[in-house]
């Protein structure tokens, strides 16, 4: 019987410039304490390039299937035959945003892997409709066990409200609008790319950059209130699908209260959205919301329960748990 004993990580890729990868990595540590398997880099042997440059790497790897497995994130899957998936892999896939047409492909994709991993409950359940000759297995989105709620995350709060990250057009709408509306009300906004944001109000005072995972977070602690929205309600994006993702979790990690925009999707309803973020769907309602948040304070009871569900330690066991269902631990 084939076992899991490693995962492959892309860690050391030289050429790796985005920082969303930082919280893959944490989790990968964290999920092989669990597993007790070890993170081995990414193959960049002449061999290996030649073989995916020529669409062979999963030709070659099914002629010489390994007694061991490994675990492997993927995300933003470029489905061109031949590269990556291998049956000796199993894929956690973190971005899924393909259209149904587009289905049929992806699981001619991976045809070849013994079991696969969706972060996104909807998508684990669109997948079941469709005859995938892999099982398909839920491995939700998690805030690594270091970034824990802590009453120290409470303390120094310097902006009322800010936005942290992409700005989503629906959010900057309604804060517009009350800032109008409020003279005493002042918010934080990002300029440029996510490399190397800025930050300003709108009263024109810069605050400074967000130039790494350490400021980005940084920033977090010191905001009393922010927005959220699913990747499917944000009007920046092109998604399809409507997924909590772990800015959510550091949000509320952090002490911020958060305002969020967001349907009753399968993901949603898994994390239990509502018990934590009120739902707004228009001026009236953000106004509403708003107005409390700025008057009370973080429940920090109440956040402290709905995290300890999100850990990262959380989704590692769901993960121990269904490779030992299909029998693939040593």
């Amino acid at each position: 019987m084939r076992k899991i004993n490693s995962i492959i990580s892309i860690r050391r890729r030289k050429n790796l410039k985005t920082r969303s990868w930082d919280i893959v990595f944490e989790w990968e540590d964290i999920i092989a304490d669990r597993l007790g398997i070890v993170i081995k880099d990414e193959s960049s042997s002449f061999l290996s390039i030649v073989l995916q440059k020529l669409h062979l790497y999963k030709f070659v790897a099914n002629l010489v299937k390994s007694k061991n497995l490994y675990l492997r994130f993927v995300t933003d899957v470029k489905l061109i035959p031949g590269r990556y998936a291998s049956p000796n892999m199993i894929p956690i896939i973190i971005d899924f945003w393909y259209e149904k047409e587009e289905i049929n492909k992806f699981i001619e994709y991976f045809k070849f892997v013994p079991l696969l991993f969706v972060t996104n409950k909807e998508v684990q359940s669109l997948l079941s409709v469709y005859k995938c000759p892999f099982k398909v297995e839920h491995f939700p989105l998690s805030l690594p066990d270091q970034y824990r709620l802590t009453k120290d995350s409470l303390a120094n709060k310097e902006y009322e409200f800010c936005f942290v990250g992409r700005i989503d057009k629906f959010f900057m709408g309604l804060v517009e609008e009350y800032a109008a509306k409020h003279e005493d009300f002042e918010y934080v906004y990002s300029k440029g790319i996510s490399v190397n944001r800025e930050f300003w109000t709108n009263k024109g005072k810069f605050l400074g950059k967000d130039a790494g995972r350490e400021s980005y977070i940084n920033f977090l602690r010191k905001t009393k209130i922010s927005c959220y929205s699913t990747p499917g309600m944000d009007a920046t994006k092109k998604a399809k699908y409507n997924q909590v993702t772990p800015r959510l979790l550091e949000m509320l990690a952090n002490g911020c209260q958060v305002i969020g925009h967001y349907p009753d999707s399968e993901d949603v309803l898994w994390y239990d959205l509502s018990s934590v973020v009120p739902n707004v769907t228009n001026y009236k309602s953000f106004e509403h919301v708003l107005d409390d948040m700025r008057q009370q304070t973080f429940n920090f009871e109440n956040i402290s329960v709905f995290l300890s569900n999100h850990y990262t330690s959380n989704s590692a066991q769901l993960l121990y748990e269904a490779l030992e269902k299909h029998c693939l631990l040593k």
